[in-house]
């Protein structure tokens, strides 16, 4: 009789297990396709918001725009650091070798001097 139990509270357990798998699929499978379908409906709460006199239809309406603008902005804002950072690098690159080159300059200056001098004292 015990036996009998277990094994219809494992089958319950599995079916149960079941249905879990299921319902995660379906609640998955329905996020993905309201992430598709947000979009479309903001622009249809904005026109909606638009022609409505209600003020709180309005600052939603507001809220929106306001939302969509900011993620536009942070996009131009990480592009144009990724922009500053390409052009920092290369002006880094670029005084490395301009100190080079004043360094070359200044050893072949300080040579000239050296050798005007010792022939001027010769």
């Amino acid at each position: 009789m015990l036996v009998h139990h277990t094994n219809f509270f494992n089958n319950a357990i599995k079916r149960l297990q079941g249905l879990l798998t299921d319902a995660k699929k379906r609640a998955s499978e329905a996020k993905a396709k309201l992430s598709k379908e947000m979009p479309m409906f903001k622009e249809r709460l904005i026109k909606v918001g638009e022609w409505s006199k209600s003020t709180e239809d309005k600052l939603q309406v507001s809220l929106i725009k306001h939302e969509k603008r900011e993620k536009m902005l942070e996009g131009k804002v990480a592009k144009l650091k990724d922009c500053l950072a390409l052009k920092s690098k290369a002006l880094r690159l670029e005084v490395v070798n301009l100190k080079g080159k004043i360094l070359e300059v200044w050893e072949r200056s300080s040579r000239l001097v050296e050798e005007y001098l010792a022939s001027d004292r010769s």
